[in-house]
């Protein structure tokens, strides 16, 4: 169940901000999309804990879109009911693990996982705005 994640969260300082970056493991390729969500959290003052976390939560739906052979578009895409079915099953892939790649003993709560998929929704709204 468990693989080696394909993404990862990195950082740069410029002054007095913190830009969140999500990078592909592979090459250190800046993916754009989330990279361009997590940049506009932080324009708008989100809070540099709250932009992090955003930025562990998009890499793991990316993750999950990789395990499952999905681009953002096929989703996009889906019928409501195949949304809503994509969407529990990455509830229950946070619920089970399935993005702490064996470093944890302790499966994330509820609260958290919904959390997770707040900002993934956070983060379609996002790109349906500037579409």
């Amino acid at each position: 169940m468990n693989k080696i994640a394909n993404y990862y969260v990195d950082c740069i300082r410029d002054k007095k901000k913190t830009y969140y970056l999500i990078r592909q493991l592979e090459d250190d390729q800046i993916v754009i999309e989330p990279t361009r969500y997590l940049a506009y959290k932080t324009k708008t003052n989100c809070s540099p804990k709250t932009v992090k976390g955003n930025a562990h939560s998009l890499r793991y739906y990316l993750d999950y879109l990789d395990e499952h052979k999905l681009a953002i578009n096929n989703v996009m895409d889906m019928k409501f009911d195949k949304q809503q079915l994509h969407f529990i099953g990455f509830l229950e892939w946070l619920k089970q693990g399935g993005h702490l790649n064996g470093t944890r003993s302790k499966m994330p709560s509820n609260e958290t996982c919904n959390i997770h998929l707040r900002t993934v929704f956070g983060w379609y709204q996002f790109m349906e705005v500037r579409v």
